[in-house]
């Protein structure tokens, strides 16, 4: 599979089980990045800063080489060693979203993308210092087994997470074959004990956009920003217009994010065009971007409420903010996760890919996203929800219906 990048432009990042590099992403090329193959030629070829040669000392680095080969007790392979080297170079940032992928994460990434992908299908990022389920894909393996946003994953297969494990090998280790199984043991908050869950990989095809029309209200449930999510909307607010509804609830619970552009162009159905979706600061403020609506506003005398969890990331954080700031749409549920920061992707010269932070996303009135988070206007928990019962999603209408004056 070929993986253009700069078709991608700006996406998100968000780890997804299997790996989704989602959720804040501008994606480029960088020619000047070596073929790694030993140690030595990491210092030699890989001149990607002028501090590198005295920051490591080349030395230091071959000589552990060497013990390593000379007394490690099992069988050595070159390429292992190299590719822990760049993960550790880039782990040493202390940032979550900056990591190295290789080929074959790279080339999922550019699957997940899609939205066909196989795993058990959560979306793990670190909070409060443990490895953290942002939100399960709605009738995913994961979904279905009972994994709900805010779990904490301290094991995969009894083996306990180990303080110095990256994000991207705890994503490998609970990565596999279609139909076969991987057993997370989780902590749950207000749960007593650990709990174990057993749950088999499989084929995952998400359907990122959908709408339900209900007594002349359309409950549009966004899940996650692919490719083809916005052209997907596109379609939606031209059924939303033609059946001429009262109102919009838009349901953004467990989206996790992904392609920026799809955050803009659908706020360019509630807002006017020209207004600011999204400010993206770097360390130098006077780079600053700002996203702008483009239209059609077509949805933009419609009444909306937006629904929010603590499983609801990046774009979907974004498009949220863009409502409430410029149209004081509110917002219903629970305070989001507060992925706010962008990453450059960089394809390297051998197929393999590196993410960096380079920016934080600030909403149009200059709230920062980054670890606060978006809190609701209303804040309804989903503890009392069934089944057959969705207190946040009633709750929701009922606001909505007040606003309408029904």
């Amino acid at each position: 599979m070929n993986f253009d990048y700069q078709k991608l432009n700006r996406v998100g990042y968000v780890l997804l089980v299997i790996v989704a590099f989602f959720v804040g992403t501008a994606v480029g090329k960088n020619n000047l990045a070596p073929n790694i193959n030993n140690s030595t030629t990491i210092l030699q070829q890989g001149l990607l800063s002028e501090k590198l040669p005295t920051a490591i000392d080349a030395g230091l680095l071959s000589e552990v080489w060497g013990i390593v080969h000379k007394k490690y007790v099992s069988p050595i392979k070159d390429e292992n060693l190299s590719d822990g080297i760049l993960r550790g170079l880039v782990a040493g940032l202390g940032d979550q979203f900056s990591a190295y992928a290789n080929k074959d994460e790279t080339k999922q990434f550019a699957e997940e993308l899609s939205g066909k992908f196989s795993g058990i299908g959560v979306e793990i990022g670190i909070k409060n210092n443990l490895v953290t389920v942002i939100a399960p894909l709605k009738n995913s393996p994961a979904d279905k087994a009972g994994i709900k946003a805010g779990d904490y994953i301290i094991g995969i297969n009894d083996k306990t997470i180990g303080p110095t494990e990256s994000i991207t090998e705890i994503a490998n280790n609970i990565r596999g074959p279609v139909g076969t199984e991987v057993k997370l043991k989780i902590i749950r908050e207000k749960t007593d004990g650990a709990i174990d869950i057993t749950i088999r990989r499989d084929n995952i095809e998400l359907e990122s956009v959908g709408v339900e029309i209900k007594d002349g209200i359309g409950i549009v449930n966004l899940s996650v920003f692919h490719e083809d999510t916005a052209a997907k909307f596109n379609e939606i607010a031209k059924q939303l217009v033609k059946t001429r509804v009262k109102g919009i609830v838009l349901d953004m619970r467990n989206d996790p994010g992904g392609v920026l552009n799809g955050a803009v162009e659908i706020a360019g159905h509630f807002i006017k065009t020209g207004s600011v979706v999204v400010k993206e600061i770097p360390k130098d403020p006077s780079k600053t971007i700002t996203h702008y609506s483009n239209g059609p506003a077509d949805l933009a005398r419609i009444p909306v409420v937006v629904l929010l969890n603590g499983g609801s990331a990046s774009a979907s954080e974004i498009l949220a903010g863009a409502l409430r700031d410029n149209r004081g749409i509110k917002i219903i549920g629970e305070k989001s996760f507060g992925k706010g920061s962008v990453q450059e992707m960089v394809s390297l010269s051998d197929g393999s890919s590196l993410r960096v932070t380079i920016a934080k996303w600030f909403m149009p009135n200059g709230g920062e996203i980054a670890e606060k988070g978006i809190v609701p206007d209303v804040t309804v928990s989903d503890q009392d929800s069934t089944d057959k019962i969705d207190v946040q999603l009633d709750k929701a209408i009922v606001i909505l219906k007040t606003e309408i004056g029904n």
